[in-house]
């Protein structure tokens, strides 16, 4: 072949037809690493003019041993630097030291910024722990409950701000790869217990490092709000003393709602990201995984269902209603009504939770709520002991019964009394009074209205003075507290 217009390259390299008049444009290709197959030597370098030409040596890799050689060194991992921990420790120290974990890097110590954070929620934090809440806030002072807060605010906030930094450079330090986790800690319900105990861990063992910073940070409003709560009794005491209730106890009292709903809410995303968590090691490639994730939402699901089962809602009605009644005492109006309301919706067939509601209601001034509540109320026991009614009627064979307090009277037609009237007569000889028989008007049916029970009747009471009316003997008047 003519050397001045073509080259001769191999596969996998670019070939271009080139004239004498014309430089080639494009580099010289890449020398290649020989590679010894079997007892077969590579070709030597000047056998291969077009590698030759770049005047590049070729140093040779031997990747597959020969039958007769041993297997190819792999060259050993680098030791850690000195003072250097490894992942697993390091991680562990992170979540047990909170925001002093800045220390344990050496990029961590050198952020002179980030370590002042730490120090100042380190100090509210032993402040607020060393004082608690009555060393901090005086009653003859209302502004101290402001620098409770703030305190609050600057251990909760700082701490997990710093913390997550610190969370953020273990990260950066370098995470292993899953694969090269212990095989019991692959597995699903340890990644998931390990995100339960400590927040973000099966993010960052996936190698997630900035989303598990993320999701450490973001339980900070969470255990605000819980710090917030345990004090709750504490900040509505101290208000009642100072007078600030009087106007504005019923605001206080839902802003410790929402605090709850706060709680809640936190709890729920504090699961979710132990799932995530899950997830991101599980698609991991390469990991074998027997169980896929359908089968762990069916679980959840099913589990969900065991508990709508197995729940005793009533027990719990009356272990509401027990709170709602420590908190009236305490001289809480909002939440107890809350309470209330939420036992009714639980166990429906207890009156009085019904009737405290209204009561609240009514010491909130919210009439028309009472009002509304109590005309449902009345609607739902006049078709109650209606239905009670008829069935004692058919039980003890009564045709008709007497109109007592509890129960009204039947719209029946009444049969017309005969009325029977004397006078005297005119007549001398005798002196016996005349008889006249007079027809009285038709009589009204007697209907009386059922008046509204009292606060904490039971209605076992109220039917069972149903049924000793419908017996004919008069029903007791004084009902039962509760």
């Amino acid at each position: 072949m003519n050397d001045d217009k073509t080259w001769l390259i191999e596969a996998g390299d670019v070939l271009e037809v080139m004239t004498p008049d014309r430089k080639p444009t494009q580099p010289a290709p890449r020398p290649r690493a020989e590679v010894k197959i079997g007892n077969i030597p590579p070709a030597p370098a000047s056998q291969r003019p077009a590698l030759a030409a770049t005047g590049v040596p070729i140093r040779p890799l031997t990747a597959v041993a020969t039958p007769g050689e041993p297997a190819p060194r792999r060259k050993k991992p680098a030791p850690p630097a000195k003072g250097k921990l490894q992942f697993a420790p390091l991680a562990l120290l992170t979540y047990v030291l909170g925001p002093l974990a800045l220390f344990l890097t050496p990029r961590g110590r050198r952020q002179k910024g980030w370590v002042a954070v730490a120090g100042l929620a380190v100090g509210a934090t032993a402040l607020l722990a060393g004082l608690g809440f009555d060393g901090i806030v005086d009653a003859s002072r209302p502004a101290t409950v402001w620098a409770w807060l703030g305190l609050v605010v600057l251990a909760v906030a700082g701490g997990f701000t710093a913390w997550a930094r610190a969370l953020h450079l273990i990260g950066a330090e370098g995470i292993p790869s899953v694969n090269k986790l212990p095989w019991w800690v692959r597995r699903a319900w340890t990644v998931s217990g390990l995100g339960l105990v400590a927040p973000g861990s099966g993010l960052l063992m996936s190698g997630r490092a900035g989303r598990a910073a993320l999701v450490l940070w973001g339980a900070w409003p969470v255990v605000a709000a819980a710090v917030l709560l345990r004090n709750g009794l504490s900040l509505w005491r101290h208000h009642e003393t100072a007078g600030w209730l009087a106007d504005h106890g019923v605001l206080l009292e839902r802003g410790l709602i929402a605090v709850a709903a706060v709680v809640a809410l936190g709890f729920l995303g504090y699961v979710a990201q132990a799932l995530e968590g899950v997830r991101q090691v599980m698609v991991e490639p390469g990991l074998k995984t027997r169980v896929k994730g359908d089968y762990y939402a069916v679980a959840v699901m099913a589990f969900a269902l065991a508990l709508v089962v197995v729940a005793n809602p009533a027990q719990l009605a009356r272990q509401i209603d027990t709170g709602g009644h420590i908190l009236r005492e305490e001289g809480f109006r909002a939440i107890p009504l809350e309470l209330s309301l939420l036992s009714a919706r639980l166990d429906p067939a207890r009156v009085e939770y019904a009737l405290q509601a209204m009561d609240l209601y009514s010491e909130l001034g919210a009439h028309e709520q009472a009002d509304a509540m109590r005309a449902q109320l009345d609607a739902n026991l006049g078709r109650y002991v209606a239905l009670v009614q008829r069935e004692a009627v058919s039980e003890f064979g009564l045709a008709r019964a007497e109109p007592t307090r509890t129960r009204p009277a039947r719209a029946a037609a009444v049969e017309t009394p005969v009325q029977v009237r004397t006078e005297p007569t005119r007549t001398v000889e005798t002196a016996a009074p005349a008889v006249e028989v007079t027809a009285a008007p038709p009589a009204e049916p007697v209907v009386e209205k059922i008046e509204p029970l009292p606060v904490g009747l039971n209605a076992t009471w109220y039917l069972g003075a149903m049924m000793k009316g419908a017996r004919g003997s008069a029903p007791d008047s004084s009902a039962p507290g509760k």
